[in-house]
């Protein structure tokens, strides 16, 4: 998938599903909702393996579910580019220097990339971090990092809630005209 590392191992993700505290399959109507947009793993193929066990301890098991995890799409290019980052850090604490030398790169000539000074900044501030603690990488600051990385993201991609607020007003002044 692009790494040339290994993943790190990861816990496996397990959504308890909901069901009907009595009566029939028939009566189901809760509908299982988890985002998942957050993990490692997010717009890569994986396997889903269902499996449940009841109150007496009888198991079941479906046949593996080959599917592509959804997540969350960025259509920013700069935008992807952290979350891709982001996805690189999370994959392996090893790719934290590779990581620190992209977003160097990313940020070192940011006129027209940036639009939002904030973004820019925080990045820096973000890399300035990355770049002090990438050969020792802890998993605790990897995800600190990790989770700004995202923050940043939203808002390249869409902006904070002034600049939606104006970009509304603009759609609506045009609709009037």
């Amino acid at each position: 998938h692009g790494l040339a590392r290994d993943p790190e191992p990861q816990e496996p993700v397990v959504l308890d599903l909901p069901l009907p505290i009595s009566g029939s399959r028939t009566e189901f109507t809760e509908v299982l909702v988890e985002d998942l947009s957050k993990h490692p793993f997010a717009n890569l193929p994986v396997i889903i393996n269902l499996s449940v066990t009841d109150a007496a301890m009888q198991d079941g098991v479906a046949a593996p579910l080959h599917v592509v995890l959804p997540g969350r799409r960025f259509f920013d290019p700069l935008a992807a580019a952290l979350i891709e980052l982001r996805r690189d850090l999370l994959w392996t604490t090893a790719n934290g220097p590779r990581s620190a030398q992209i977003l160097k790169a990313v940020t070192h000539a940011p006129e027209g990339l940036f639009r939002k000074e904030a973004a820019f900044l925080r990045t820096r501030v973000l890399l300035r971090r990355l770049d002090a603690e990438a050969a020792t990488l802890t998993p605790a600051a990897r995800d600190e990092i990790a989770e700004q990385l995202w923050q940043i993201a939203l808002l390249v991609e869409e902006g904070d809630l002034a600049s939606a607020l104006e970009q509304l007003r603009r759609a609506q002044d045009r609709l009037d005209e």
